[in-house]
């Protein structure tokens, strides 16, 4: 990573979002044994417990909570319109996660932050932009990547599960609309804060709602294929060989043209990887050698398409430069000054 400062950015949004996904699976396996318990004693300990894990929930990540917050508060609608009662397990956890919510909005630090985007708050924009960037990223990540190759190779084996399954009733996997309203829904939620907050969708909030489109994709895919088993229209497990032969054509036509798997191996077969990797070494092991506090670096050559990000300037004054030189105890970091 030439500009330091971003592989810290990068690493904590990669344990900020991956930390949230992990803990939501706990935090809905907690919620399910707070309600279903045979005792209050249990379901005092798991609601605690699910209590737990929203708080870490909430710190780590501003959309998970905000989506969270939503959900109970869904929830509690839902069980009092259908069942005319209240949980006061969902009470509490509505409760709580606003309570959390409120707290993590009104904190110090994203205050500040959100003074750095200026023209945010604006719901028009963010209403509008939200499905102009849902469009145009779905159509992307549908078609110009493996995504199609990837589902035609798992039809199989979902219809083999399927067809195990097909007398277990379940509305969770025959419900195929309800499900795609939610999917779009939390996908839609996630831009629209974004927007709202920041003006755009920062690059690892975008891997962040690639992560959920992916998830709910398959989740569908396993859904529709349930449906089809449980009719018994046709038989995906006699035809999985004309499956696996289209999604060998899928990979095939994707590979042609150019995408991050071709760019990622000419990388590597050109030598620019390798050159970009020996350059950064010589660059580290100068700046741990360096006796002054401030150090001018040579410019990076022979840059690959996929790794590199962006490199420092010739600019000592800049907060790169600073946020570089903190790294390596020094003063500031900066590219040699080409004369002209």
């Amino acid at each position: 990573m030439p500009e330091v400062s971003s592989g810290f950015y990068w690493y904590g949004g990669i344990s900020a979002y991956h930390s949230g996904i992990i803990l939501v699976p706990i935090f809905f396996a907690f919620l399910v044994k707070s309600g279903n318990s045979i005792n209050s004693a249990s379901g005092l300990v798991y609601t605690f417990m699910a209590l737990i894990v929203l708080i870490l929930i909430t710190g780590v990540n501003e959309i998970l909570a905000i989506l969270l917050f939503l959900f109970t508060l869904f929830l509690n609608i839902r069980h009092f319109v259908k069942d005319r009662s209240i949980k006061w397990q969902y009470v509490v956890f509505v409760i709580a996660s606003g309570i959390f919510l409120y707290i993590l909005l009104k904190s110090p630090g994203n205050k500040f932050r959100l003074t750095q985007f200026p023209g945010n708050t604006n719901f028009s924009y963010s209403f509008f932009n939200s499905f102009v960037f849902l469009y145009q990223n779905i159509l992307s990540w549908i078609f110009n990547s493996p995504l199609l190759a990837c589902s035609l190779i798992l039809l199989p084996v979902y219809f083999k599960i399927s067809e195990k399954k097909k007398n277990l009733q379940n509305k969770l996997l025959t419900n195929q609309v309800g499900f795609s309203i939610f999917w779009i829904v939390v996908l839609y939620i996630s831009v629209f804060f974004s927007y709202y907050s920041t003006t755009v969708v920062l690059s690892r909030t975008s891997n962040f709602i690639y992560f959920i489109f992916i998830a709910g994709w398959f989740y569908l895919l396993y859904i529709l294929s349930n449906i089809i088993v449980t009719k018994g229209k046709f038989s995906f497990i006699k035809n999985r060989k004309y499956l696996y032969g289209l999604s060998l054509v899928f990979i095939i036509l994707f590979l042609i043209k150019p995408n991050n798997i071709t760019t990622a191996f000419n990388d590597l077969f050109s030598g620019s990887a390798y050159s970009y990797n020996r350059q950064l070494n010589e660059r580290y092991q100068f700046l741990e050698n360096c006796p002054n506090d401030s150090c001018r670096v040579d410019s990076l050559i022979n840059i690959p398409k996929t790794i590199f990000y962006k490199d420092i300037t010739s600019n000592s004054t800049m907060l790169s430069s600073e946020w570089y030189g903190n790294f390596f105890n020094k003063k500031s970091v900066a590219l040699k000054i080409q004369n002209k």
